[in-house]
């Protein structure tokens, strides 16, 4: 073997062992490191691309905002290798409560809603609503214009958010985000979702505060499924509060079939005195 080929093999390992040391110093977040490291080893840009931009992955991933935007604006990383997983690592931004990091990954990649994990059936889109905080529901929803999600999206973590502060009874919360929102959700929707708890505050304040619009139908449906559930207070306020006639609430004997199949006895001597 020439000189030539041994130098260059021995250069060869050392840019190998380099850049296994690199992905060490991304997980430990040490932009110092990485920097000795690349003069030290001479890494180049494919080492730094290596494997779907590992390095720029394992900093993002373990939270290290700063050290990923400088691996990206040192060596540009593919939108598609960022963008791997559903944008696995936007959802760990946003899980991590990091919005200035997700907005900072969104607008480098050009990130669009279908480049994101869907909302239905709990999909990973859907916990954020659930477990994230107010600052991360409002990087989903954007300004009331629209933002990085679709309408039908923007939808549907609304409503989930609106679940949430609902159960929690936060109606000042509720009532800024009802407004601020108000083309994007109808307060019919999050007045079902109010009712669900069997509290009759947040229902209560809806009524007075956005006067939702409720067919009967779904009046009737509401009732049933506070019967249904054991919720006296509340099915005894909707029956006083929309007038409901013995008509509409015998209809079918879906409010009191419901209540006896689930042993709601209270719910059903009720039923009976006053409808039947």
């Amino acid at each position: 073997m020439s000189t030539a080929d041994t130098e260059k093999k021995v250069s060869g390992e050392a840019r190998q062992i380099g850049g296994q040391l690199l992905w060490g110093a991304c997980v430990a977040g040490s932009l110092e490191t990485v920097k000795i490291l690349e003069g030290a080893f001479g890494l180049a840009v494919e080492d730094f691309l290596a494997q779907d931009a590992k390095a720029f992955r394992l900093a993002f991933k373990r939270g290290h905002f700063e050290l990923a935007a400088w691996l990206h604006e040192r060596h540009p990383v593919p939108a598609a290798a960022a963008k791997r997983g559903r944008c696995s690592l936007l959802m760990r931004a946003l899980f991590r409560g990091d919005v200035a990091a997700a907005l900072w990954f969104a607008s480098a990649f050009k990130v669009v809603d279908d480049d994101l994990p869907s909302v239905e059936g709990m999909g990973t889109l859907a916990w954020l609503p659930l477990f994230g905080k107010l600052p991360v529901v409002r990087f989903l929803l954007g300004n009331p214009e629209g933002g990085l999600l679709g309408p039908a999206k923007r939808h549907q973590i609304f409503l989930i958010y609106a679940r949430k502060i609902c159960a929690q009874a936060q109606l000042s919360t509720l009532e800024d985000a009802l407004t601020t929102y108000r083309d994007l959700v109808d307060p019919a929707e999050v007045f079902r979702w109010s009712c669900l708890s069997g509290e009759l505050l947040v229902p209560e304040w809806l009524v007075e505060k956005f006067h939702p619009s409720l067919s009967r139908p779904v009046l009737i449906c509401v009732f049933a499924s506070a019967c249904s559930r054991g919720h006296l207070p509340l099915a005894q306020w909707l029956a006083e509060h929309f007038a409901l006639t013995r008509e509409e609430v015998r209809c079918g004997d879906l409010a009191i079939g419901k209540a006896h199949k689930r042993g709601r006895e209270a719910v059903v001597t009720w039923l009976r005195a006053k409808f039947y």
